[in-house]
């Protein structure tokens, strides 16, 4: 008789003396596998049930029992030398290197034959595997959503990218996912644009009529594009209109007859009495970056000080000389910055460094007025406000509702100053605002922040609410037909969940709860239709905009995820327009990234080996966050 088989695994399966074959008892699971071994059980427990596998596992530590065994140091290394290639920049020949062949044979249990397998070959083929991984983990996240996106261009090292991101909320929180970064071979005109744009959403399964906004700066070609991608999300959706029937009954399926000609016309009437015709519809909305914005007011603002700025040009050029420099360095200070005039927070950087070095230049260079420095000190403080708002919109859990609060605040501070610059910056500042404020996607955001949503006038407040009616149309076209038990975001709320005959485990409070309350909120016996919803809609909206304002330090998306079975209607919406990016910062950090990627010693990166390496890369960097 055997020894005694006290490894936990064992637990999980039924074992079938005829057949030699184990059976998993893991709920919902049906693999067989063959024979009995404890290691083969684990691995299966591994790849399929981790969560149950890792408690095995300590169970069998502690027990000093036998555990999966460790992946092979073959596959091991081979996935450093990934990482050391997407996270770390190191370039693929680095794996050839005589000294990194002489550490692969330190390595005790690897072959030579395991030696040759660790090659530039295989090192591209692991990326390109893992590249794939991450591209079907995001179309699994994002499938049948209404998504946002950020596009943004930028030049290196003599190559031309486009670099597109998406996010959308998942437990509460802001995902930033990176699709592409693909390499311009044309010139960057709205068309050529468009057509990159739609191929790389072509590789995730996005549809067009999945984009309900676009976040780019104010370039004519980025407005040229998105006005292109708008048109042809509206030639898409005229011709799915025309063969789909689109009933945002929520509650109870209609019969209707395919071949009666009045079935196409009642949907046409349906989205004119609403004062929203198909061709009306706006499917794809530009957002202007807001980080673009404010540095286009202080710009604005900055012009009248450039004869006094170029002043302190001359006095940078001075301290960058290689005499100067070197006695800086002696004494053990800073060296002097030049700015980059396009951008107004380097010449922000530029006069702070010059004011730490006043005592050096009144020592050691011409003499220079003490009305400057009192100068550089007063426009520095002006400044501040607007530093410390650039720096906000950097984060990547931003909301509008954040950036609004974080824009009120540099506001109101460059209000108390007393000073014609600062009332000249105040005045760019407004400027900027309205036209913020003319973007009808930015007032639905802000419609459902309970924190600012009392700053909208009645007109706003009216044109907002159209908007998240219209986006409301739109997530119910999007709706999948299959049931789902994930939560309530995943069907329509209200949706008649049956439960399974065969067993699933599906949630019967959150079954009662979702029916029961689209029940009370039925003012009519009569069958939901578009309009009975829209007023339906509307009063939840009505009834939203009067609720107590929140501190201006409350979490907004936490706010909200309590809010989702008390209000899953509203709930549905705040997940996609609350996640509409103000800014496209995220498409400057691809890009930094990229210049990490795409160094001196890596110029002969091809365009698609490029984009598995930040694909990758930037799935673990966000990850670790």
């Amino acid at each position: 008789m055997g020894r005694k088989k006290v490894n936990r695994i064992y637990s999980m399966f039924a074992y079938d003396e005829e057949t030699q074959k184990s059976k998993c008892l893991m709920e919902g699971c049906d693999t067989t596998i063959k024979g009995n071994h404890g290691a083969n059980l684990l691995r299966h427990f591994f790849s399929q049930h981790r969560a149950k596998y890792n408690e095995i596992h300590s169970s069998n530590l502690a027990a000093k029992e036998n555990i999966l065994p460790q992946t092979s140091n073959t596959k091991t290394v081979l996935q450093c030398c990934t990482r050391l290639v997407t996270d770390h920049g190191r370039p693929f020949n680095f794996i050839e290197d005589k000294a990194f062949r002489d550490i692969l044979k330190l390595i005790p249990g690897v072959t030579q034959n395991q030696h040759q397998a660790i090659n530039i070959k295989n090192v591209r083929s692991s990326i390109q595997d893992m590249a794939h991984e991450v591209r079907g983990k995001i179309c699994n996240e994002i499938k049948n959503n209404l998504l946002a996106i950020k596009v943004d261009i930028a030049s290196i090292k003599l190559r031309r990218f486009l670099g597109l991101n998406i996010q959308y909320v998942l437990d509460g929180k802001i995902v930033l996912r990176n699709l592409s970064i693909v390499e311009l071979f044309d010139r960057s005109t709205g068309q050529y644009l468009k057509e990159n744009v739609v191929f790389i959403l072509s590789r995730y399964g996005i549809e067009l009529n999945q984009i309900h906004t676009i976040t780019t700066d104010n370039g004519a070609n980025m407005i040229s594009m998105t006005n292109q991608l708008n048109e042809a999300a509206r030639d898409s959706l005229n011709q799915s209109v025309s063969e789909t029937f689109d009933d945002f009954d929520i509650e109870t399926v209609i019969d209707y007859n395919e071949e009666d000609p009045s079935f196409i016309e009642h949907s046409l009437e349906l989205d004119t009495s609403t004062g929203s015709t198909p061709e009306a519809v706006r499917t794809v909305t530009s957002i202007r970056c807001a980080a673009h914005c404010l540095q286009l007011a202080v710009k604005d603002a900055c012009q009248e000080m450039e004869e006094f700025l170029g002043h302190c040009r001359k006095i940078v050029r001075n301290l960058r000389t290689p005499t100067v420099a070197m006695r800086l360095k002696q004494l053990k200070l800073q060296n002097a910055v030049i700015d980059t005039p396009i951008r107004w927070d380097s010449t922000a950087n530029m006069l702070e460094r010059l004011h730490k070095l006043k005592d050096f230049c009144t020592t050691n260079l011409v003499f220079e007025p003490e009305t400057i420095w009192d100068s550089i000190e007063k426009y520095l403080n002006i400044l501040q406000p607007c530093r410390i708002l650039s720096k906000r919109l950097q984060m990547e859990q931003l909301t509008f509702g954040d950036f609004y609060i974080a824009w009120m605040k540099c506001r109101l501070q460059v209000e108390q100053i007393d000073d014609n610059f600062a009332q000249r910056l105040l005045c760019c500042l407004r400027s900027r605002q309205e036209m913020l404020f003319t973007n009808e996607y930015f007032l639905a955001a802000i419609y459902l922040d309970p924190r600012v949503n009392a700053t909208l006038s009645n007109a706003q407040q009216i044109n907002a609410r159209a908007v998240l009616v219209e986006t409301y149309k739109r997530l119910t076209r999007l709706a999948t037909p299959e049931p789902s038990t994930s939560g309530v975001d995943d069907d329509a709320p209200g949706t008649s969940a049956e439960l399974d005959s065969c067993g699933q485990n599906i949630n019967f409070d959150n079954y009662l709860r979702e029916h029961f309350f689209s029940i009370r909120y039925t003012t009519t016996d009569e069958p939901h239709t578009s309009q009975s919803l829209e007023r339906e809609i509307n009063l939840k909206l009505i009834a939203f905009i009067q609720e107590p304002v929140l501190p201006s330090k409350t979490n907004v998306l936490e706010y909200w995820e309590r809010k989702q079975f008390t209000d899953p209607y509203l709930y549905k919406l705040a997940k996609v327009i609350l996640v509409t990016p103000p800014t496209s910062v995220s498409v400057e950090r691809l890009f930094s990234s990229l210049k990490f990627v795409l160094n001196n010693l890596r110029m002969s990166l091809s365009d698609s080996i490029i984009d598995d390496v930040l694909v990758v890369r930037n799935i673990h960097l966000f990850d670790e966050e």
